[in-house]
């Protein structure tokens, strides 16, 4: 779909020659930037809607449960302090899990391995006292491993099996404690943990398969960093990022863009405090040099809040792009509502802007995609209205 005036309401998209900087407007529904991509849903469709605020704070891919050939969804509703398991399809509720006992139940999620042997991977929530693992199948409590009473962030990711019992196993950053620790996903025992001595931006961490590391950002007075620990818990020299501003919100391994055959890194992050629009930058894997910038102009702020790779779409023809998410705009009248900017590393290309649906507060805040389809999250954090947060579907 070709970009035309119909479509913009302010500043078309653009590249600023000579400055490696990527600027995006929004758009009314879509605003298309390549004649090739017209693959980009006009209208993104509610698939949950009217839910109380908070509810889609975060939102993990499951196996596909109602058997209709999609990986359903699990839901994060902390205010209501339960998960919900979600048809990807129909939208239905197919079940839940709750806990009152914790005040910030449902911080992060993972979906495991098959713990309980009932054929389906089960599920990781992260609350502001432990570590909760659930069966997805019978949704019974399958252990618990307790962490520092504090709604401070944490991260989860999985990585490899390293107590051989053929469950890939489970890394915890911790902003509260200010450790990284790995978890047997099997029995919730710790194999190890290390303590930082940077303070982590404890919101997102990645396993690195092709380096075998851990992979998250530090923060330390003005010193940014990418982190990176081997299976046995031993820190490598971190790469220090060139940028004021915080870094590492969102973090995705990806192709080797430099040539060095080493994976590189996506980023989000911010030229200063005070900058309010952010940017999504793709750094060296082997030296943390800048090699690409992105960044949202005018309305969009709080650009690359969540990154996910796109891989099996094909958007534009480009099979590596990139989803990104901008839950607010700073001169909205709801400033909270945002959108999802799909961009292209390898071709140095911004594809397309799709804008928040009306009353979708918060649109973009986290993302998950499964093969062409795009689940976008509009949680409505900071309460703008009531009943409006919910989860959205976008297909290419």
């Amino acid at each position: 779909m070709a970009a035309s005036d119909s479509h913009i309401r302010r500043t078309p998209l653009g590249h600023s020659a000579g400055t490696g900087l990527f600027y995006a407007c929004v758009a009314s529904l879509v605003l298309a930037t390549s004649a090739s991509c017209n693959r980009c849903t006009a209208k993104p469709r509610a698939l949950v809607t009217g839910r109380p605020s908070g509810f889609a704070t975060s939102i993990a891919l499951m196996d596909d449960v109602d058997g209709d050939g999609l990986r359903d969804l699990a839901i994060s509703s902390p205010v209501e302090g339960r998960i919900e398991f979600v048809s990807s399809h129909s939208g239905m509720t197919m079940g839940l899990v709750s806990y009152s006992g914790d005040k910030a139940f449902g911080l992060a999620l993972l979906v495991l391995d098959d713990i309980d042997g009932r054929g389906a991977g089960d599920v990781l929530v992260a609350g502001s006292q432990a570590i909760y693992v659930f069966s997805s199948e019978t949704k019974n409590l399958l252990y618990v491993h307790p962490r520092p009473n504090s709604s401070a962030r944490v991260a989860v990711t999985a990585v490899i099996d390293l107590d051989f019992d053929g469950l890939r196993d489970i890394a915890v950053l911790d902003g509260a404690s200010k450790c990284l620790s790995v978890l047997s996903s099997g029995k919730g025992a710790l194999i190890w943990r290390v303590p930082l001595a940077r303070s982590p931006v404890a919101t997102a961490v990645v396993w690195d398969s092709r380096s075998s590391q851990i992979v998250f950002a530090s923060h330390e007075a003005t010193v940014n960093a990418l982190e990176r620990c081997g299976v046995g818990g031993k820190l490598e020299e971190p790469l220090r990022i060139d940028s004021p501003g915080v870094v590492g919100e969102s973090l995705l391994v990806i192709d080797d863009l430099d040539g060095d055959e080493r994976p590189d890194y996506i980023i989000n992050c911010r030229t200063s405090s005070a900058d309010i629009h952010g940017s999504v930058v793709a750094v060296s894997g082997r030296t943390g040099a800048q090699l690409r910038r992105f960044q949202a102009y005018r309305d969009l702020s709080d650009f690359g809040r969540a990154v996910v790779c796109l891989r099996d779409a094909a958007v534009g023809g480009d099979s590596s792009c990139l989803a990104v998410g901008s839950p607010r705009l700073w001169q909205s009248k709801h400033r909270s509502q945002g959108a999802v900017t799909v961009i292209s590393p390898a071709i140095e290309n911004i594809i397309c802007v799709v804008a928040a649906p009306v009353g979708a507060f918060g649109f973009g805040r986290a993302i998950v995609a499964d093969r062409n389809r795009v689940y976008v999250a509009a949680p409505d954090t900071e309460g703008e209205s009531h009943g409006t947060a919910g989860v959205y579907v976008l297909a290419f």
